[in-house]
């Protein structure tokens, strides 16, 4: 089914705003493993770290979806934050995360 919601500007504008926050917040979460090195060379594991970043995600995507709710806006056109994810990891070279949905039953 498909949906044909008019955006308004300003909601077209917080949409912008926040795929850019999403963007730049995952930099952060994400870095290269040479920009990770450089920060701290006894950083977590891998595997500690997923973890760490798919609670983030979790917490970044509801906060997302509960704004756009407030700003009328439908849920499809909210940034996806695990598709950005996986995204940053691939152009990092760091490839897909550890599937969590499939081992706890929530998402």
């Amino acid at each position: 089914m498909h949906s044909y919601h008019q955006l308004t500007e300003t909601q077209l504008k917080w949409l912008q705003e926040q795929q850019l926050w999403v963007d730049r917040e995952l930099e952060l979460l994400e870095p290269s493993p040479t920009e990770a090195q450089k920060a701290n060379p006894r950083w977590a594991t891998e595997a500690a770290m997923d973890n760490i970043n798919w609670e983030v995600y979790v917490v970044f995507q509801g906060k997302l979806e509960s704004l756009a709710y407030d700003f009328k806006i439908p849920r499809a056109a909210v940034p996806n934050v695990k598709a950005c994810w996986d995204a940053r990891r691939c152009r990092v070279g760091k490839g897909m995360p550890i599937n969590f949905s499939s081992s706890n039953g929530f998402f």
